[in-house]
């Protein structure tokens, strides 16, 4: 997901997702700040969320906070108040007030911790989910809540310490394994991650299980085996726009619109479509140079990255990560969560099979890739996740 903008770079809030106005009528009292630095909050907040007025005591979330306006959010925190902050912190401290608090007693340093407790309540065996390509957690809280109170959720994320691996899948692993063993010395283990995260967790199955723990669940959510060759359709392979033209009844009328935007339309298309293309791709390479020199700046400095740049650079090491990375086959089952609209051309295991000696079970998920951490997609893929629990207890 991309925080909308305006032409001169600033965040579009206009452009950004709408919260669930039903949740603000429960608001019952409202209370106002009770300092600066509250009150500097509770304007980034109004501006952001497009509520008005926000007492300190509002929940962020019942006010239907999101993923993109989170981002926002906390980057209006970092330009006007000049703090770093975790996007996690929004778990632990939900509104103005907790927030405050959490920033007094942080001083100028912010804690970048990389086992987070999205949902820690439970009796339940503890699930470790990963981050995905951007490095990011908050939005796992649909699914945690979703599976329930009694199910502790915790997510893992790069910790904000410079020397902490990003390019690399199995030292991220270790990493996040001495984390969770904080919490949990011992298995059985419930782990799982979305898109890259997914290769993290199976990494770190793969780790525990060298090291004679057990591994109750692995939980692939939508990724794509690492190493798989597969080829989705090339291009030259499908129907061009005058064969499906051709192909096309209304085709044998020579005077039809159709006819005509065939011989006349189709090319000119072609060349407005490649121009953009080539326009968006210029304008991409800029932008990913300047983001590279900015980072380069910022850690010369030794100053934490803006969020901006924190997901530019997590994005490219993940990236990079995925490519170096060489899996070693796995003892245990797996089971993939796979969208229903994956391409036909990539086995339903989306690959994992050839990881493993034992079952991958699939379990398919109705939405697109992005929409399977959201609502109300998000629900089947809760259900599905607690049945894969169930059968692994």
């Amino acid at each position: 997901e991309q925080i909308p903008l305006t032409p001169n770079g600033k965040i579009a809030y206009a452009q950004l997702p709408q919260p669930q106005q039903s949740a603000l009528l429960a608001q019952s009292s409202y209370a106002p700040p009770t300092d600066a630095l509250e009150n500097q909050l509770v304007n980034i907040w109004e501006a952001v969320l497009d509520i008005r007025p926000i007492g300190i005591h509002d929940n962020y979330f019942e006010m239907g906070g999101q993923s993109l306006q989170t981002i926002a959010l906390f980057a209006q925190i970092e330009k006007v108040l000049k703090r770093n902050i975790p996007l996690a912190t929004i778990f632990q401290a939900p509104t103005v007030a907790k927030l405050a608090e959490v920033m007094r007693q942080n001083g100028a340093t912010e804690t970048w911790s990389s086992l987070v407790p999205i949902s820690p309540s439970g009796s339940k065996r503890p699930f470790f989910c990963v981050h995905g390509g951007a490095g990011h957690v908050y939005h796992y809280r649909a699914l945690a809540q979703h599976l329930g109170s009694d199910q502790p959720f915790y997510g893992l994320q790069p910790g904000k310490e410079q020397e902490h691996p990003k390019d690399d899948v199995k030292a991220m692993a270790a990493v996040y394994l001495k984390e969770i063993r904080k919490l949990q010395p011992n298995g059985p283990y419930s782990v799982g991650g979305f898109c890259f995260g997914a290769i993290i967790a199976f990494e770190m199955a793969q780790q525990l299980t060298e090291m004679g723990e057990t591994v109750a669940l692995v939980a692939l959510i939508d990724a794509i085996g690492p190493g798989y060759n597969g080829q989705v359709i090339p291009p030259a392979a499908l129907p061009t726009l005058e064969e499906l033209a051709e192909a096309s009844p209304q085709a044998k009328r020579p005077q039809s619109l159709l006819e005509k935007g065939r011989r006349v339309g189709a090319n000119w298309l072609r060349r407005l479509h490649g121009a953009k293309v080539a326009s968006q791709r210029r304008l991409r390479h800029i932008g990913k140079a300047r983001d590279r020199l900015l980072i380069q700046i910022y850690e010369k400095l030794e100053r934490p990255l803006p969020h901006h740049l924190h997901n530019y650079q997590m994005l490219a090491a993940s990236r990079t990560a995925r490519k170096r990375y060489e899996p070693e086959v796995y003892s245990g089952d797996l089971a993939v969560f796979r969208r229903e609209d994956v391409d036909n051309a990539i086995p339903a295991d989306m690959g994992w099979d050839r990881l493993t000696t034992q079952t991958v079970k699939v379990y398919e998920i109705p939405g697109t890739h992005l929409e399977l951490l959201q609502e109300p997609y998000v629900q089947e893929l809760a259900q599905q996740l607690q049945l894969s629990m169930r059968e692994d207890a």
